[in-house]
């Protein structure tokens, strides 16, 4: 269950920032705080059903604060008998959650933390991230097989070569909005005879396939701009390439923890930082995102190279 792996280090670090620098931190740090929290995937305390109302909470003297936890390290300080159930949910879904209650607002990480965030500043979250990717308009299986065997991403590699065009990222993120990028996917298996048409089918639930995650230096996704440019990474297993929505790369880059993503690693290796990806969450989410391809995560494709 992918809450027993979530740590929220980049979120814990600017709130210790915060928290520790009180009225003297700089406006930079609570800003960065805030887009953590927008991108987080928190754990709740309770024993529910399928929505948020059995939640547990502790009464404090400036009210009652629903509890909320970064990782099950903080959660089992609290709850070390698991008598009590956790889930993880979006942080968008306990912004609305809260307009539903009365209570006073949520309290994260009891015995460490123990950080506040009171109604009118979970009242005070715009513009969250929509982590809902409708599919009924996407491409299937063969078009976007058909979009991967016609790629050119000339624009965008002419782009990132000219060293002209460096920190140039509100024009990068209009150049990859009209690109069509690849990701690389590994498996220890050689899915050859699982393939129809060069197409290698998969489900949310049960995937063939696991991402290529770059550890050098931290933990960063990657993106290609063609097959070729994958043939730079050495890895004992096999090789296949799937279409991405660069938005929904990028939630998940932020969402997952991740410490950044690179373009074409091994050959123009453009990095770009946790930072730079929160600081331009909300463009590359307008600008990127690209409703057709909300199924390309479904299907791998055989390499041609």
């Amino acid at each position: 269950m992918r809450k027993s792996t979530l740590k929220h280090k980049h979120l814990r670090k600017v709130l210790y920032e915060v928290m520790t620098l009180g009225d003297d931190a700089p406006l930079e740090a609570y800003v960065r705080l805030f887009e953590e929290f927008k991108h987080s995937s928190l754990i709740i305390a309770g024993n529910f059903g399928e929505d948020l109302m059995d939640m547990s909470t502790v009464k404090t003297e400036i009210g009652v604060f629903g509890m909320l936890f970064t990782d099950m390290d903080e959660f089992n300080k609290v709850f070390p008998d698991y008598g009590v159930g956790s889930k993880e949910h979006f942080f968008t879904t306990y912004v609305d959650f809260l307009k539903k209650t009365d209570l006073s607002g949520y309290i994260l990480n009891f015995k460490s933390e123990g950080f506040i965030m009171p109604r009118d500043l979970m009242d005070s979250f715009k513009d969250l991230p929509d982590f809902n990717f409708p599919t009924d308009d996407a491409y299937n299986s063969k078009e976007l097989k058909n979009l991967k065997d016609s790629i050119n991403n000339e624009k965008l590699e002419s782009f990132i070569k000219d060293p002209k065009n460096i920190a140039k990222y509100d024009e990068l993120f209009e150049v990859m909005s009209s690109s069509t990028l690849l990701t690389l996917m590994l498996s220890k298996d050689d899915l050859s005879d699982n393939a129809e048409d060069g197409i290698i089918s998969s489900s949310k639930d049960n995937p063939v396939g696991f991402l290529y995650i770059d550890h050098l230096g931290g933990e960063y996704a990657t993106v290609y701009t063609s097959e070729e440019k994958m043939t730079a990474i050495n890895t004992p297993f096999k090789k296949y390439s799937q279409i991405v929505n660069p938005a929904h790369m990028v939630m998940f880059v932020l969402n997952e923890d991740m410490d950044g993503l690179i373009i074409n690693p091994g050959n123009e290796q453009i990095l770009l930082t946790r930072e730079t990806l929160l600081d331009y969450s909300e463009v590359i989410e307008k600008t990127c995102n690209n409703p057709k391809l909300n199924k390309a995560m479904l299907c791998m494709f055989l390499m041609e190279v």
